[in-house]
């Protein structure tokens, strides 16, 4: 049975509240996206079929968009909203999807993966953003050693984030061709720690653990940001962001040699090479 790390309901009732007034706190987002849209631009071939899930509506008015849409020459966008962790059985035969900072909340991912792969057309993309560990690991460490020391317990308030190494084994063993997973970092600024934040809860990404959520008294909260601004300079964050992508397979894509079909050998080579030194 899969563990149920997360509460779906409670994810979507986050991410409605955060449709009021996401443009507010969009950046990261935004940035990721027009990422992914120029990743997916250096690929040659045209994508008359793309899948978008969860990006936000209003980004699809971006000139950036319209530019990359017009010169992969798309005829069919299909917009999702991750309601369940099952594909719509609509979504076939694309030709990309990307997923934008939300397959993090999947309680299955391996078995999510496995249903995007099915989805594309052959030597269709794939391509997805997860939040790194840097900036969780400095919230979750100072939320736990504060409320340790005022109250000596621990409730879990930040999501699990996952090995960038462990990405790239999960697309091979969803049947992607050709995995790629790379890490990017964003320094961002913050006026106060109280507008950090904010900014997450209005990205929609508070704890949806699928666990009772314990209350925060003022004491603890204080004492938690005190160890924040301790342990930054000058209000700067870094926040790093893997993006993963990976082809369905296809008999045109370049594949490995089979071990011991080279024509010559390396410790040969290395042998001259240690000679003429």
């Amino acid at each position: 049975m899969i563990p149920q790390i997360f509460d779906l309901k409670r994810r979507l009732i986050y991410k409605a509240r955060k449709n009021t007034s996401f443009q507010k706190h969009d950046f990261l987002h935004r940035e990721i996206f027009l990422d992914h849209l120029e990743r997916l631009s250096m690929i040659l071939q045209d994508m008359e079929n793309i899948t978008f899930i969860d990006v936000p509506e209003h980004f699809f008015e971006l000139p950036e968009t319209k530019a990359f849409l017009a010169l992969k020459k798309t005829q069919q966008i299909n917009k999702i909203q991750r309601e369940t962790e099952i594909l719509p059985v609509s979504i076939k035969q694309q030709n990309a999807i990307i997923a934008l900072l939300t397959c993090h909340t999947i309680n299955d991912l391996p078995g999510y993966l496995a249903q995007i792969n099915n989805a594309l057309c052959e030597d269709g993309t794939f391509i997805a953003s997860f939040p790194g560990d840097k900036i969780c690991k400095l919230l979750r460490d100072s939320f736990a050693n504060a409320e340790l020391e005022i109250s000596n317990n621990y409730s879990p308030r930040f999501h699990p984030t996952i090995d960038i190494r462990d990405l790239g084994s999960l697309l091979q063993r969803a049947g992607f061709a050709l995995p790629v997973a790379d890490c990017d970092e964003y320094h961002v600024k913050y006026k106060d720690i109280h507008t950090l934040i904010n900014d997450i809860r209005g990205m929609g990404e508070a704890n949806c653990l699928n666990q009772p959520i314990s209350s925060l008294n003022r004491e603890t909260y204080h004492k938690t940001l005190e160890k924040i601004q301790a342990s930054v300079i000058n209000n700067k964050f870094s926040i790093d962001v893997i993006t993963i992508t990976g082809r369905s397979p296809s008999e045109e894509q370049q594949k490995p040699l089979k071990p011991g079909s080279a024509n010559v050998s390396l410790a040969n080579i290395l042998g001259k090479n240690d000679a003429k030194l």
